[in-house]
């Protein structure tokens, strides 16, 4: 009797192997699949984030040379209107204090251009992109 027990051990124990390497075996069907379709969302998310960072980079790229056009404009109208109160100064009028604040304001507009100029050329394109696009909005905001 003891010999017909473990020939029946022995068969539930094939049994349960072969139970189990099924099992094993249709787990690792899974995660392959599993790691297939996240290898492709992966993909896929790298994908749109160059594409979003090109396009910022772009953006911020076009938003800067329009600023740069605007700010230029913006010293330009401030160096004659700076004459102007220059010939007045020599002919006997006083400078009115609004217009020494603006010229300083277009100064320190200069300034914080200059120094996005220089942080956008230091930074990469996804920093660019939200960092700096924030400052450009900021000046253009002070500058309207």
């Amino acid at each position: 009797m003891t010999d017909a027990i473990w020939k029946a051990l022995d068969m539930m124990l094939q049994i349960i192997v072969s139970i189990i390497e099924k099992v094993i075996s249709g787990v690792t069907r899974l995660l392959g699949k599993f790691k297939e379709k996240v290898k492709d969302i992966v993909a896929e998310r790298a994908a749109e984030v160059s594409v979003d960072t090109g396009t910022r980079y772009w953006g911020l790229r076009s938003d800067m040379q329009l600023l740069a056009r605007n700010l230029r404009a913006l010293s330009s109208r401030a160096s004659d209107i700076k004459e102007q109160v220059e010939g007045g100064e020599r002919s006997g009028q006083q400078r009115k204090s609004e217009v020494n604040n603006w010229l300083e304001e277009v100064q320190i507009l200069e300034n914080d251009f200059i120094a996005l100029q220089r942080r956008v050329q230091c930074t990469g394109p996804a920093q660019q992109g939200t960092d700096s696009r924030q400052k450009l909005r900021e000046m253009q905001i002070q500058g309207k």
